[in-house]
């Protein structure tokens, strides 16, 4: 039992972690330019997750769906399921893209760009978006991978791209090997190609499979749409789409408490976001094994399969948290100097890196509870504490302990955690009482 989710949690996690790295790459590699420019790149990360947020949640259907049919040992069904949901992706992703590009300057703006930033931001953000259109189509194959227990498949795209992206980020950023110095515009430049890389390696995987259960076809017959599936995946993806909507809100009402205490405050803000982004991926991937883990139980009608496979999962994503928790505080300092050599952005950084350890075991046992309702098909749960937990309460704790209570950036890390365990609390509750049972 360890094993089978240890083979299946362990590549999912690397495939999120190398995914969030892109983020944690482009702000350590242009923090030589200055913290205008570590400033500039992260005003860019609430919006792009944005325009992500509808694809991540037919990602949510895909897997959860396809793991049904894996589990039921249906491959044609997943096959054609895989097929519908590559031509949704396809549909969403370009019209959103082609909004993200031509609205780039007034999402900084909203964002809380000010004169400093939003130049470099704006170009920035206009670059990766075109990256971005290709790489929700690798994400929706990878999603479909992962329901099929492929998740190695998924973690070797993404190892790829990163390094493709770390590559021509030197190249690029600095001017190096003869190559032209464009600094941010360079980073930006480096991040779509990287996605652009995933995106191939991802096709090649379903158009040149010889031995997995997911093959492309170009036959009309797969891509016609079935309403009773789509019937299905409707139900998950909204609440889906509601969960990633509220998240989004949250976080966009997180950043404007961050935007106006400074450029300074603003961008160790953003190194320890990254740094909290990058721990958090690693425990996205356990709730991604959690989704196909639980969907293969159910699909095989092995309802209690499904659950010793959900606790194992949540176990060994609180082992994870200790261990990853431990070099964050002892190394705090010298994690910071690493992407700054500005005191005060060491010191308030340092601090707020023990806030995040503090937050690790909640971040971690949300992320796998809410892997595990989502595999259940129970949406609509991890959607409404992702409400309360993010949009409703974690911006007003934080505004008050940062505003009233004089506590500035530690007072906006401190409402993070508060976040964390409320959303914890919730839905561990909710899988306790066996509320998800109803959903199945």
């Amino acid at each position: 039992m360890i094993k089978v989710v240890a083979n299946l949690a362990w590549p999912a996690a690397f495939e999120a972690l190398f995914i969030g790295m892109i983020d944690l790459t482009d702000t350590a590699m242009v923090s030589a330019l200055g913290i205008e420019a570590v400033a500039a790149v992260g005003l860019t990360s609430q919006p792009k997750r944005i325009l992500l947020m509808p694809i991540l949640a037919v990602n949510v259907g895909a897997t959860a769906l396809i793991s049904r049919f894996i589990g039921a040992g249906d491959e044609e069904g997943a096959n054609r399921a895989m097929h519908q949901f590559l031509l949704i992706c396809a549909i969403i992703s370009a019209f959103l893209y082609f909004l993200g590009f031509l609205f780039a300057r007034s999402f900084m703006l909203v964002c809380g760009a000010e004169a400093d930033t939003v130049g470099l931001s704006t170009a920035y953000f206009r670059i990766i978006v075109l990256g971005q259109f290709v790489q929700a189509l690798g994400l929706t194959i990878n999603a479909c991978q992962r329901g099929a227990g492929n998740t190695k498949i998924a973690m070797f795209s993404n190892v790829a791209a990163n390094l493709f992206n770390v590559a021509f980020n030197y190249l690029l950023i600095y001017g190096k090997l003869g190559f032209p110095r464009l600094g941010v515009v360079g980073a930006a430049i480096a991040t779509a190609l990287g996605c652009l890389m995933s995106f191939l390696i991802s096709v090649y995987t379903v158009a040149f499979n010889r031995s997995g259960s997911l093959s492309l076809h170009l036959s009309k017959e797969f891509w016609r749409l079935d309403h009773k599936l789509m019937e299905k995946f409707k139900v998950i993806a909204i609440s889906a789409f509601g969960e990633q909507f509220f998240q989004r809100l949250g976080m966009f009402f997180y950043v404007l408490i961050v935007a106006k205490l400074g450029t300074m405050a603003f961008g160790t803000y953003q190194i320890c976001m990254n740094i909290a982004n990058f721990e958090g991926c690693i425990f996205d991937g356990f709730a991604i094994a959690a989704t196909a883990l639980m969907g293969q139980g159910l699909g095989a009608k092995r309802q209690d399969l499904a659950e010793r496979y959900s606790k194992y999962i949540v176990y060994l994503s609180y082992l994870t948290a200790v261990i990853i928790s431990i070099p964050m505080v002892l190394f705090r300092s010298q994690i910071m100097a690493a992407f700054s050599s500005e005191s005060d952005v060491v010191r308030y950084g340092g601090i707020v890196l023990m806030i995040i350890s503090a937050a690790s075991i909640s971040t971690a046992g949300s992320a796998s509870y809410a892997g595990v309702l989502r595999g259940a098909g129970d949406t609509k749960a991890v959607a409404l504490w992702t409400m309360w937990s993010t949009t409703v309460l974690r911006p007003i704790i934080s505004w008050i302990l940062c505003y009233c209570f004089g506590l500035n950036l530690i007072g906006v890390w401190l409402g993070f955690l508060a976040g964390y365990l409320i959303r914890w609390i919730g839905l561990t509750a909710h899988f306790r009482k066996g509320g998800w049972k109803a959903a199945v």
